[in-house]
C-alpha cells in the first residue's frame, strides 16, 4: 500500500525487494530492486544489492555487470566494501 501511495519513492521499493528476497522470491526481488534503481539510478547501495540478488539467483553475467557498476558508484563512499566487491568480481570472472 505504501508503494502505491508514494510511487517513485525508491526506499519503499528497495525495502520490498529485501522482504521478497528474504522470503525466497529472488526473481521478484530482482525486479523490485531494478525498479528502485530506476527511481534512484545513482544509488550505489541499490546497485550492490541488485548484484547480490542476481548473484544469489545464479545470474552470473548480470551480477558481474551490476557489481562493476556498484564499484564505480561506491567509489569514495567511506563504508563501502570495495575490496569485497573486487574479490567477488574476480571470483565470478574465473568461473567463466
Amino acid at each position: 500500500r505504501l508503494q502505491a501511495d508514494t510511487p517513485g519513492y525508491s526506499p519503499i521499493t528497495a525495502q520490498l525487494a529485501e522482504i521478497l528476497a528474504k522470503s525466497g522470491h529472488l526473481t521478484e526481488a530482482i525486479t523490485e530492486m531494478g525498479a528502485a534503481l530506476q527511481d534512484a539510478p545513482d544509488n550505489g547501495l541499490y546497485r550492490l544489492n541488485l548484484a547480490i540478488l542476481q548473484d544469489q539467483a545464479g545470474l552470473r553475467d548480470d551480477a558481474l555487470t551490476s557489481y562493476r557498476l556498484a564499484l564505480i558508484s561506491l567509489q569514495g563512499a567511506p563504508t563501502a566494501p570495495l575490496g569485497q566487491i573486487r574479490d567477488r568480481i574476480r571470483y565470478l570472472q574465473q568461473r567463466r
